[in-house]
């Protein structure tokens, strides 16, 4: 890797795209909580489920796109991508929509790093978080920890999306068992979304609090695990 890593004009467009998506949800943040505390009232939590059944499925094409740029623009967080989808169309099909957009946006990443290599990488992820992975040194063993940390949240899922197209694995087993195993994480998230639609706040916050647990545990374990190897 150490070969093809990039020049400073990679830093600079990684800064920009990173400024941009910030300077795009501090205005989404501020427009959204107040329509997110409006929910407590069942009948704005009707009129926004009828207006998004309204658009049919012109409007699940665009939440399909913004999925699939979510998972390419590695800055963007996807929890909250997720919860709207759980939100909108329920756990179920709000499932289904968010893993068919990222094994698409996975395929579309695996396909770029390919053809282009590092430099692309290096344009939405820093190569020095690739070189930190012990795991991507091993191809041997980077499917069996990949699933794993696929299926903890709080985990770098975005790096090893990027990282896959760098090594010698089978695509097709790759993107079957990183979807397979982002289930857990994905369902938690729908799930909140159609608590909130349904006005059960108690167990959205439930979720929360579990998932978040969860989060912190794999993060330090994570970290501990890098730090030893």
């Amino acid at each position: 890797m150490k070969e093809k890593l990039p020049t400073k004009t990679s830093e600079k467009i990684r800064f920009i795209l990173s400024v941009l998506v910030f300077l795009a949800f501090v205005p989404l943040t501020i427009w959204g909580i107040p329509k997110v505390m409006a929910l407590r009232d069942p009948v704005a939590r009707e009129n926004l489920q009828q207006y998004f059944a309204s658009k049919g499925i012109g409007g699940w094409l665009i939440f399909l796109v913004v999925q699939i740029l979510q998972v390419v623009v590695a800055m963007i967080p996807g929890e909250p991508i997720e919860i709207c989808a759980g939100l909108l169309y329920g756990p179920v099909w709000g499932t289904l929509s968010c893993m068919l957009g990222i094994l698409i946006g996975s395929l579309i990443v695996y396909a770029l790093v390919k053809k282009l290599g590092m430099p692309i990488v290096s344009i939405f992820i820093d190569p020095d978080r690739l070189q930190n992975l012990w795991f991507v040194r091993d191809e041997s063993r980077f499917e069996k920890i990949a699933f794993l940390l696929f299926f903890i949240p709080g985990t770098p899922k975005d790096l090893l999306t990027w990282a896959a197209g760098l090594l010698k694995i089978n695509p097709l087993r790759f993107f079957l068992f990183s979807t397979i195993a982002r289930l857990p994480s994905i369902l938690t998230s729908t799930l909140a979304g159609a608590s909130l639609i349904t006005g059960d706040f108690v167990t959205m916050v439930l979720i929360f609090g579990i998932t978040g647990c969860i989060s912190i545990i794999g993060i330090y374990l994570h970290k501990k695990i890098s730090q030893k190897k």
